[in-house]
């Protein structure tokens, strides 16, 4: 509450000064003066509460092997990662295991079975003795499944470890063992052709097959329209130069360019291995 200033003087009265007392000071009955409030700051500290970080220690994983790689351990031996012991990497598969493979395959495949001759050529891949061979093998599994765009990715891809394919190329014939089957994929092969004639890994998979069939002169026709679709197509002008090469050497008289050198290797993509080998057989 405040006080009114000075409300008067009476007479005889003198006037005085306040000395700073916090309080209403009368310094003569007759003199109020203000009455001063002294506000008082009152610091408070509050102390913040002290947050503790609990720090979860984390537990120590051991490296596992997996059960497959673990060799066997004595009865009452802890198994950890100082009693692990790795098993030796596989053996390399030999050529004739390799050969067998790809035998395995070409029956498959002459019998009709495309896809567990694909089985047998994706595990020759896998064993690397012939891996060209065996991806060319599996690229005409795909053209009899009636899968082009794959069909031609293998080839490529075969036609790419095996340049020597490009002048001698699978023995379609021998790997189906029955023309009609193979003029029967062919057809469906024409049909899709019809339907899309712009397809340009379709055209590359009839060139192939017809140069491996032994029509090299149809070969150069399929080649010749897969370049026109596609003029940087590197394989695809290689091998029709390849079957204008065999198309000229059968004008000149019989040969077996193309084919197996003799029926007895057993399997089209070995026969392709011996003649790229030893290409004075042919």
């Amino acid at each position: 509450m405040t006080h009114p200033r000075l409300l008067g003087y009476r007479p005889g009265g003198r006037s005085c000064r306040s000395y700073g007392y916090p309080s209403l000071t009368v310094v003569r009955p007759w003199v109020v003066y203000e009455d001063r409030t002294v506000a008082t700051v009152v610091q408070t500290y509050v102390q913040q509460p002290i947050i503790e970080q609990t720090v979860i220690e984390q537990p120590v994983v051991q490296e596992s092997v997996p059960d497959f790689l673990r060799s066997e351990q004595p009865p009452g031996e802890p198994i950890g990662p100082g009693a692990v012991t790795l098993l030796p990497p596989p053996e390399p598969v030999s050529p004739q295991d390799a050969q067998d493979t790809l035998r395995r395959g070409d029956a498959a495949f002459a019998v009709g079975d495309y896809a567990e001759a694909r089985r047998h050529y994706i595990q020759a891949q896998l064993e690397g003795v012939y891996a060209g061979e065996a991806t060319l093998a599996y690229g005409l599994a795909r053209f009899a499944e009636g899968q082009y765009a794959v069909s031609a990715m293998a080839l490529r891809r075969g036609l790419t470890a095996v340049p020597d394919a490009i002048d001698y190329p699978l023995d379609i014939a021998l790997l189906y063992g029955d023309p009609e089957p193979l003029q029967r994929h062919l057809d469906t092969l024409a049909e899709q052709l019809t339907l899309r004639p712009d397809d340009t890994q379709a055209w590359f998979v009839l060139g192939y097959v017809r140069f491996g069939q032994g029509d090299p002169l149809g070969a150069v026709d399929a080649f010749e329209r897969c370049i026109a679709l596609d003029p940087q197509d590197a394989l695809a002008l290689l091998l029709r130069d390849a079957a204008m090469a065999a198309t000229d050497l059968q004008r000149q008289g019989p040969t077996n360019q193309g084919a197996a050198p003799s029926p007895d290797v057993g399997t089209p993509a070995m026969g392709l291995s011996l003649q790229a080998a030893t290409p004075e057989l042919t």
